[in-house]
């Protein structure tokens, strides 16, 4: 909770070290001037984090609360990133794929360009 003047009323992290010092002013000055909203803001302690904010229309007082940006990103990454490999993996096996295909038909061109071409080649390339 913060005062109208920028300074901590009351904390749940470290509350009687931080009761009346400033709060950071990347989140303050949002705080200012919107009745509620959120902002990305680093706390005291140089945490980023995602806050969310109502002030008071009686007091002035506002009232926030702050979610690290790691707890809230972690179970994203955590899909995300084996997604991403396996996605690459399956376009390097298509592109290997793909290679593999594009020789063989340019092996039975290159046979099928040749006037002395054997049509026994055409049935068994491997030869």
């Amino acid at each position: 909770m913060v005062g109208q003047e920028g300074t901590f009323l009351a904390r749940t992290r470290d509350n009687e070290a931080t009761v009346g010092t400033p709060a950071s002013k990347n989140w303050t000055g949002p705080a200012r001037t919107q009745r509620e909203g959120w902002v990305t803001s680093t706390t005291v302690e140089g945490e980023v984090t995602y806050a969310g904010f109502v002030r008071s229309g009686l007091t002035g007082w506002t009232v926030a609360i702050g979610v690290p940006r790691a707890v809230v990103w972690a179970p994203l990454l955590r899909v995300l990133l084996p997604l991403a490999g396996f996605g690459t993996a399956l376009t390097l096996l298509a592109a290997w794929a793909a290679v593999a295909v594009a020789r063989r038909i340019a092996r039975l061109v290159v046979a099928l360009a040749r006037q002395d071409a054997d049509p026994s080649y055409l049935l068994n390339p491997g030869r």
